[in-house]
C-alpha cells in the first residue's frame, strides 16, 4: 500500500479505528425499517446499513486486490499494479440534478440538494398543492315556536378534489344542502352561498312557517375548502438519517456531481461480489465493476449510464458517466474541428487529411419512441424525457400527422400532464420522508423501494426535459448519427473525446446543430500505409443561454384547464376501461416473473408447438391497471384504504377495482416481505352481466409443465365473487386496497 493512499479527501484528518479510511469515506446510517434481522428468542434488531465511497472501494481494489509486479517497486516501495484505477475525486463527474436522490439506500445513497431545491422564482411554483372538501352533516332541532335549539354535528367526510373550486373561499364552510325532516322547504338557504351563519338565522327568521310544522328536524350539508401542501424535507436541519451524508458528490454546478462521492452499501458489494466468483473463486473485475454500476444507476433513477472505459496510455481503467457529456461539452469550443469537405480549394481553408467520410443514422430499439416522440417538439412527457431530440427536430413538422402524443400528451388531455406530474412529485416527498426519518413507523422499507421506483424515475426524466427546454442543460441523449471519418493514420485520439466538423456538406438541418464524441478508433496499417478510422455520435450543440439564471427545480404552474372531466373526482379507472383491458389477457398463461414472454410448450401432448404469451399475477394486475410493472406487494400496499381483512373477508367488502393480496405461507419469492404477500388478485364488474368477478392469473407455470414438474399451466381466469371469497378466506393472512 502506497502512503498517499491515506491522504484526506479534504481538510479532515486521518482518525478513528480504521486509520486507513479518512474521515467521511466510510460511514453508518440506521434505517429503522430497510432491513430487520430476527433473533432466536422471537425479538428483532435493525441492522444498520455501512457505506464506502466509490472512490475509496476504487483505491482499496488497487491497493490490494490486483495483481502487481513483484519485481519492481515504486518511489515510495510498493509494487507497481498491472493496471489502475481512476478514483480521481475531483475529476470523475456524473449527471445529477437538484431533486437527484437515491431510490435503493440498500445500493447507494447519495446527499439531497438542500441548496437548489429550497429556491424560488415567478417563473411558476415549486409547491404543489392539493384540494379537498370537509364535508360535514348537521342535524338542527326546531322548537315548536320554530326557533332553531342548536346546531349538532352528525358526522365528517373528506373529499378529494382536482383543483380550487368556483365559489367556494379557502376555509369558508358552505352549505351546499338543507331538507326538513316534513319537507318544508327552507326559505333563504341559498346554496353554495350561504355560510352555517346564514341557515341557521335564515331558520329563526321564517320561525312562524316553520312552526306550524313543530318538532320537526333541519339537515344541512356544508362543505369547506381545505387547500394543503404534501409533507416535505427542505432543510439541512431535517436530513434526519441522512445527517451524516458527506456533500462531496454536489459540486457548484447542480447539473453535475461527483462520481467517486457516491457512498455504495458495503452489503451490495458483497452480493455482487458474490455472483462474480467464477469456478476457481476468482472474480472478473470488469465484470464485477460492470454489475456494480448497473446496480448504482438503477438505484438512481437511471438517468446515469456508467461504463467502464480503458486508456492503454495509461493503463487505467475509469468510471465514465455517458450522460454527462453533452452537458460537460457543452461550453468547450476548443475542440479539434476536422475538415470532411474534400472540394475546398486551399485559398477558401481547403486541404485535409480525411479521405473519407460517412454520416448515417444508427437507431437503437430503446431510443425508437423518443424518437417518435421527438419529431413532434413536445418530447417532455412525463416518463419519457424526449426533449433533446425534440430540439433536433425543431422546426420540422410531419405532414401526414401534424401533432401526435401518447396518452399522458397535453393534447390528449390538457390536465393530465399537471395531475400526473402531482402524483410523481407526491410520491418523491413522501420517499425523502420516509429515506430521512429516523422513526421506525414511518422509515424507508424495502417494500417501499418497489413501491417508488418507477415514480421517482418518471419524476427525474420530466426534470431532464425540463432543464433541457429551458436550455440549463444541452439534452442528455446521444443524436443516432454515426459520423465515420476515414483518415491518413493519426495518434492520440481516445474513446469519448469530442470534435467538431466543417459543415458545408451537411444537410441545412444538422447545421450548427451537432458536436461529435468518438466512440470507436481503429488502426489500420499494411503495405499501402497507416489509416485511421474514428467512428462517433451526434450529442446536441447547445450554446443558447439558459432562459432563466436561477437553478431551482423545474416549476409547474397551479392553474388547472377547465375539461369536462376537471370536476370528476374519480381518477380511477372505469368499468369498462378495466374489464375491457383485462378482457385482452384471457389466453395468457402463467409463468414465475414474466411480463408478456412468449413460451413454446415442448412437452409430448396435445398443446406441443402452441406458443404461448405469459405473466405472473402481479404482471396481470399492473397491466390491467394501466401501470408499470410492480410486484404484489407493493400494488396491494399502494391503493388507497390498505386494510387487513383476514379470515373476515365478505361480498360487501368489496367493489370494483380493489386488488386482493393474498399471503399463503413462506414462499421462495416472498421473502423479506413486511405482509408476506404472494399472490394479487383484482376485482371487475362485467358490464354484461353488472356482476363483480374477480380476475387472476395464477399457476402452474409452462416451465413447470414443460419439465414435466406438473400435469397442467395456469393462466388469467375470472371467478364470481361469491365462489372466490370462500377460497381467499383461507388465506394465512388476506391484505385490501382500493384503485378506484
Amino acid at each position: 500500500m502506497s502512503p498517499s493512499y491515506k491522504e484526506s479527501l479534504d481538510t479532515d484528518a486521518v482518525g478513528g479505528a480504521n486509520s486507513i479510511l479518512t474521515n467521511n469515506e466510510g460511514i453508518g446510517i440506521t434505517f429503522p425499517g430497510l432491513e430487520i434481522i430476527q433473533n432466536p428468542d422471537g425479538s428483532s434488531t435493525v441492522s444498520p446499513q455501512y457505506y464506502i465511497k466509490l472512490g475509496t472501494l476504487l483505491r482499496i481494489i488497487e491497493s490490494f486486490l490486483l495483481y502487481y509486479d513483484l519485481d519492481k517497486k515504486n518511489e515510495n516501495g510498493s509494487h507497481p499494479s498491472i493496471l489502475y484505477l481512476d478514483h480521481d475525486f475531483d475529476k470523475n463527474e456524473c449527471l445529477t440534478t437538484p431533486r437527484h436522490i437515491s431510490v435503493d439506500p440498500s445500493t447507494c445513497i447519495i446527499p439531497i440538494d438542500f441548496v437548489n431545491i429550497s429556491q424560488n422564482t415567478n417563473s411558476g411554483t415549486s409547491v404543489v398543492y392539493f384540494y379537498k372538501f370537509s364535508v360535514r352533516q348537521y342535524s338542527i332541532p326546531i322548537a315548536e315556536n320554530g326557533v332553531a335549539l342548536g346546531v349538532n354535528p352528525v358526522g365528517e367526510t373528506i373529499e378529494s378534489i382536482d383543483g380550487p373550486p368556483e365559489g367556494f373561499e379557502e376555509g369558508k364552510e358552505i352549505v351546499v344542502s338543507s331538507e326538513a325532516s316534513s319537507g318544508q322547504p327552507l326559505y333563504a338557504i341559498e346554496n353554495n352561498k350561504s355560510t352555517l351563519a346564514d341557515a341557521t338565522a335564515a331558520i329563526n327568521s321564517n320561525a312562524s312557517a316553520l312552526a306550524r310544522s313543530g318538532g320537526q328536524t333541519i339537515s344541512i350539508t356544508t362543505k369547506t375548502y381545505i387547500r394543503t401542501t404534501q409533507a416535505t424535507v427542505t432543510n439541512e436541519s431535517q436530513a434526519g438519517a441522512l445527517k451524516y451524508v458527506e456533500k462531496g458528490f454536489r459540486s457548484s454546478d447542480p447539473y453535475i456531481g461527483k462520481t467517486m462521492h457516491i457512498y455504495v452499501n458495503i452489503g451490495k458489494i458483497i452480493e455482487v461480489l458474490n455472483n462474480n466468483i467464477d469456478g476457481n473463486g476468482d472474480v472478473a473485475l470488469q465484470n464485477f465493476l460492470n454489475q456494480l454500476l448497473s446496480e448504482m444507476s438503477s438505484a438512481l433513477c437511471s438517468i446515469n449510464n456508467f461504463d467502464l472505459d480503458y486508456d492503454e496510455t495509461t493503463n487505467r481503467f475509469s468510471i465514465i458517466d455517458t450522460a454527462v457529456f453533452p452537458l460537460k461539452y457543452r461550453t468547450v469550443n476548443n475542440v479539434a474541428k476536422f475538415n470532411i469537405n474534400l472540394l475546398k480549394d486551399s485559398d477558401n481553408g481547403g486541404g485535409s487529411f480525411v479521405t473519407n467520410f460517412g454520416l448515417k443514422s444508427d437507431v437503437f430499439g430503446q431510443i425508437s419512441n423518443a424518437i417518435a416522440m421527438g419529431s413532434q417538439t413536445n418530447g417532455n412527457t412525463l416518463g419519457s424525457n424526449s426533449t433533446p431530440i425534440s430540439s433536433f427536430n425543431e422546426g420540422i413538422t410531419d405532414r401526414i400527422m401534424t401533432v401526435k402524443g401518447n396518452v399522458n400528451s397535453a393534447k390528449v388531455d390538457p390536465n393530465k400532464g399537471f395531475y400526473q406530474f402531482k402524483e410523481a412529485y407526491t410520491r418523491y416527498e413522501e420517499f425523502k420522508v420516509k429515506v430521512t426519518s429516523e422513526d421506525p413507523t414511518v422509515g424507508v422499507t424495502r417494500n417501499d423501494i418497489d413501491l417508488y421506483r418507477s415514480s421517482l424515475v418518471d419524476l427525474m426524466n420530466f426534470d431532464l426535459g425540463a432543464y433541457t427546454n429551458t436550455n440549463n442543460i444541452p439534452g442528455t441523449g446521444f443524436i443516432p448519427l454515426n459520423l465515420q471519418l476515414t483518415m491518413d493514420g493519426l495518434s492520440g485520439i481516445r474513446q469519448y473525446q469530442t470534435f467538431d466538423i466543417d459543415e458545408t456538406l451537411l444537410p441545412n438541418e444538422y447545421t450548427n446543430k451537432l458536436k461529435f464524441i468518438t466512440t470507436t478508433v481503429t488502426h489500420k496499417i499494411d503495405t499501402k500505409g497507416w489509416e485511421t478510422t474514428i467512428n462517433s455520435l451526434g450529442v446536441p450543440k447547445n450554446n443558447k443561454p439558459a432562459l432563466s439564471v436561477d437553478r431551482d427545480i423545474p416549476k409547474i404552474k397551479i392553474e388547472i384547464k377547465e375539461t369536462e372531466s376537471s370536476t370528476s373526482t374519480n381518477n380511477g379507472p372505469s368499468t369498462n376501461d378495466l374489464y375491457n383491458e383485462a378482457i385482452k389477457y384471457k389466453d395468457y398463461k402463467y409463468e414465475l416473473g414474466s411480463n408478456g414472454k412468449e413460451i413454446t410448450i415442448t412437452r409430448d401432448g396435445s398443446y406441443k408447438g402452441q406458443t404461448f404469451k405469459t405473466f405472473d399475477c402481479s404482471a396481470f394486475v399492473s397491466r390491467v391497471l394501466g401501470k408499470s410493472r410492480m410486484t404484489s406487494e407493493p400494488l396491494v400496499v399502494g391503493g388507497s384504504n390498505f386494510r387487513t381483512l383476514t379470515n373476515n373477508l365478505k361480498a360487501s367488502d368489496l367493489k370494483e377495482g380493489d386488488v386482493i393480496g393474498t399471503d399463503n405461507g413462506p414462499t421462495s419469492f416472498d421473502r423479506g416481505r413486511r405482509y408476506g404477500i404472494d399472490h394479487i388478485l383484482i376485482v371487475i364488474k362485467n358490464p354484461n352481466s353488472g356482476q363483480l368477478e374477480i380476475w387472476e392469473c395464477n399457476g402452474p407455470s409452462i416451465s413447470k409443465y414443460n419439465s414435466k414438474s406438473t400435469n397442467s399451466f395456469g393462466g388469467v381466469k375470472y371467478t364470481s365473487l361469491d365462489v372466490k371469497i370462500k377460497k381467499l378466506n383461507q388465506a394465512k393472512n388476506l391484505y385490501v386496497s382500493s384503485y378506484k
